[in-house]
């Protein structure tokens, strides 16, 4: 698999400095994936933060099977769905702490933003009501789509499973959203 090389000279040198750099490339990625799945800023900054942690610390443990960046949304996935199943509140914002949300609403004319804003809240609260294990897999597929495969290593599952998780999202979201769609 081609790395960067950022992610290449950290592999080799494993310095703070080098992975200062791996940072500053995924940040953004895992930030938007953490957040379509704990649907909560502070919480989101924390598992970023503990993910990126976790990485330095275990960089020996990576194979190189995956991508980097595959394997750290693996890292920030299962600390994600920890921090959820352990009780922590998943608080379900308007969108305006999250950039792609913020730019969905943006419009030219003077109710289109209200109704996207409406829209997109229904949106964020049926899928803020699945089950983790679902969300979490609409999130990598239909939001970060993400090969399947890939979506399935980071879940830890096979794709089969993965394939279940979408259709039983997609079937719930489609309940919940009928009149959207």
């Amino acid at each position: 698999m081609q790395e960067s090389q950022a992610v290449e000279t950290f592999l080799k040198e494993k310095t703070p400095e080098a992975f200062s750099s791996v940072v500053d490339e995924h940040v953004g990625m895992l930030r938007n994936f953490v957040y379509r799945i704990v649907l909560n800023e502070h919480d989101t900054d924390d598992i970023v933060q503990e993910a990126f942690i976790t990485a330095y610390n275990k960089a020996d443990s990576f194979k190189g099977k995956s991508k980097f960046s595959t394997w750290l949304c693996r890292i920030a996935c299962n600390r994600s769905l920890t921090m959820i199943r352990n009780g922590s509140k998943t608080v379900v914002t308007d969108g305006e702490d999250c950039p792609e949300m913020r730019d969905a609403c943006s419009s030219n004319t003077p109710d289109k933003p209200m109704i996207n804003r409406e829209t997109q809240s229904r949106v964020m609260t049926a899928v803020s009501a699945l089950p983790e294990h679902l969300r979490a897999a609409i999130t990598l597929v239909a939001i970060d789509e993400k090969d399947p495969a890939e979506a399935a290593y980071i879940l830890g599952c096979n794709k089969a499973t993965l394939y279940w998780r979408i259709h039983k999202a997609r079937k719930i979201l489609g309940e919940e959203l009928g009149d959207l769609i």
